[in-house]
């Protein structure tokens, strides 16, 4: 019977063997069990097979067993598929079907196609399973079974690794089978695969093809493959027919990005400078971001190191304009990135961040590898020779922040030494967000000096840093409080720790203000504390104001709850204003709470504005504004 004919040789027991021959286990070793278990094979009758297939189906290692049960249902299989399957269909509960599917179809596809077309309904699934096993190891079985099988038994990866493969090896074969595609999205899928393998053995060919055919979508399909197989070998070639295409929106557009970035893949490794200024050309269809995305990742990456003369020189377009010409000065423009608690980018000028081709938001830590430089003390230096266009701008941003990461002093020492704004600008840059980060006021002070007088953001800086130092480091802050900073900066430490206080004590933090020897450093925690509380607690921060006695502390106090109370009670908010000493400042509060108002509830303004007594002409001058609200909204 059946189940008595010897099996033949293991197809494939080097899954388990690889190259070492049969002396080379020793007898305890688990290889040289898995070269037992395959030499059982041998000769093996259905009967002796069912038992080693349940001792497979028994390994602890799911590894072993996996390829175990593979090996012994392709030998099933090969020996008598039909009692093969009899007794899979019913071993462990139909476990292993389709697994038994898989492994008859790798080893007779057209027996396995053939009895599964005989079974009816159930057949029709059983098909998938017969022919998921031939791509890509056997893509010639598969082919010769493809024009049996209907469109909805066909998977499009399955196709295109066949079509791929096929046609590397006989494209007018290929081209025959094609036909037996039907049109619509797998007919797009599997000629870009095709046209991929054609155009490693015949780019030219395959161009050809390409080209005569008629429909669009297809027809660039089939260019995106040839284009990006192509393009390993000439990508200077196809870089041109690309350029081609310029005129033709519609297959430009349909094409996409694929082959661009084989293109520049493949060029960088040739011609950095080449491929980058073929992409700035392309800089209308291309886009800032996918530029930016394409030099960070294929161009860039396809050199070890770069020296900060070469960066500049890949980037630099023909007719550069010089910063120097532009009508702007290096401060006229800021942008800010943050990724993190511990380092936080901030940039003046347009040449930091996200706004570098580079790709890089500007954090010493987060630089590649490839654009890390040995002496960035010299590459600064280098630069300083490179004509000042916004290309030397980019790249001394890159240098800078590794200069000061390494060494701060001597950056600031170069900082000091430099005349040219635009020089200084990458240098100030980084030395700003190295003290950020560090908290250290003392070299903020000195890049601070750096900016010119016409701006404040040298000024605003140091102020954050003091801000920042007193809520991350608050003993140092407080000693600072006795030291001879600029007031404005112990106004900003005060200020900080006493809303830190009063999230968790807000009558220690307003004690804590009072203590404070000078006034203007009361007045400035009182309110900070003041603000925090009432935010959190309106009702106990009033409570406590209730009680205190006139004069400046609870004159700031005020100011500060009319503030906090301004959207949530605005009625409380007047009330609280009213009771301020100075007329002035009474009369500005509450003119205020009523024209922040007016935006969203015209009718409430003009309730507010009747609880307290305004002057003849800003009566007017309010009335009029509430009557204007009212119009608009009608």
């Amino acid at each position: 019977g059946a189940g008595l004919r010897p099996a033949p040789a293991v197809n494939r027991p080097d899954k388990w063997l690889g190259k070492p021959g049969p002396g080379s286990f020793s007898p305890d070793s688990p290889f040289a069990e898995q070269q037992r278990f395959c030499e059982r094979l041998h000769g093996a009758s259905m009967e002796q097979m069912t038992e080693l297939l349940n001792e497979a189906y028994d390994f602890a290692d799911a590894t072993r067993r996996s390829t175990a049960l593979e090996i012994v249902l392709e030998q099933m299989a090969q020996l008598d598929p039909l009692a093969a399957w009899a007794f899979v269909d019913k071993w462990e509960e139909g476990h292993c079907r389709n697994d038994f599917l898989r492994a008859w179809g790798t080893v007779d596809a057209e027996g396995a196609l053939s009895w599964a077309e005989a079974q009816g309904e159930a057949g029709e699934g059983y098909i998938s399973k017969i022919t998921s096993g031939l791509v890509p190891d056997d893509c010639e079985g598969f082919m010769t079974i493809l024009p049996r099988l209907k469109p909805d038994q066909l998977n499009v990866s399955q196709l295109e690794a066949a079509f791929r493969s096929l046609a590397a090896e006989d494209s007018a074969r290929a081209l025959k089978l094609f036909e037996l595609i039907t049109p619509g999205g797998p007919r797009n899928a599997v000629a870009n695969s095709m046209a991929e393998g054609w155009a490693r053995r015949d780019a030219a060919g395959a161009y050809a093809w390409a080209r005569t055919i008629a429909d669009p979508a297809q027809r660039a399909s089939a260019l995106r493959g040839v284009f990006m197989a192509w393009a390993e070998t000439d990508p200077e070639r196809v870089a041109a027919k690309l350029d081609g295409l310029s005129n033709d929106s519609e297959l430009k557009n349909a094409i996409g990005e694929s082959p661009v970035r084989a293109v520049v893949r493949a060029w960088a490794g040739k011609n950095p400078k080449s491929a980058v200024a073929w992409l700035q050309g392309r800089s209308t269809s291309l886009g800032d971001r996918d530029f930016k995305q394409l030099l960070s990742a294929e161009i860039l990456p396809a050199r070890d190191k770069w020296s900060a003369t070469e960066l500049a020189d890949i980037l630099r377009k023909p007719n550069d304009k010089l910063v120097t010409e532009r009508d702007e000065s290096p401060y006229s423009s800021s942008g800010g990135w943050s990724s993190g608690d511990d380092e936080n980018y901030t940039a003046i000028g347009g040449f930091a961040g996200w706004n570098s081709p580079f790709g890089w938001n500007g954090k010493p830590s987060e630089i590649p590898e490839y654009l890390r430089l040995a002496d960035p003390a010299k590459a600064f230096d280098e630069l300083c020779q490179q004509p000042g266009d916004a290309s030397r701008q980019y790249v001394l941003e890159l240098v800078a922040s590794q200069w000061v990461a390494k060494d701060p002093k001597a950056a600031l020492a170069k900082l000091q030494q430099t005349s040219d704004d635009w020089l200084k600008l990458g240098l100030i840059n980084a030395l700003s967000n190295h003290a950020r980060n560090n908290f250290d006021p003392a070299l903020a002070t000195e890049v601070a000096k750096a900016f010119p007088r016409s701006t404040s953001r040298g000024t605003e800086m140091v102020f954050e840093i003091y801000q920042s130092l007193a809520q991350r480091e608050p003993e140092r802050a407080l000693a600072l409080l006795e030291s001879d900073i600029d007031p404005a900066n112990k106004s900003g430490i005060a200020s900080t720790l006493a809303a830190q206080q009063a999230s968790y004590d807000p009558d220690g933090a307003l004690a804590w203000a009072a203590r404070q020897k000078d006034e203007s450093l009361q007045i400035a925690a009182t309110r900070s504390a003041m603000w925090a509380w009432a935010q959190a607690d309106a009702y106990a921060a009033s409570e406590w104001l209730t009680a205190q006695p006139a004069g400046p502390m609870r004159e700031a106090a005020v100011r500060s709850l009319v503030g906090a109370l301004g959207e949530s009670s605005p009625e409380d908010a007047i009330r609280w204003a009213a009771s301020l000493a100075d007329p002035q400042q009474r009369e500005q509060e509450q003119m205020s709470i009523v024209q922040n108002t007016l935006s969203s509830d015209p009718q409430k303004a003009k309730q507010l504005a009747e609880i307290f007594q305004v002057s003849g002409e800003k009566k007017k001058r309010l009335e009029q504004m509430i009557q204007e609200q009212e119009t608009n909204r009608r």
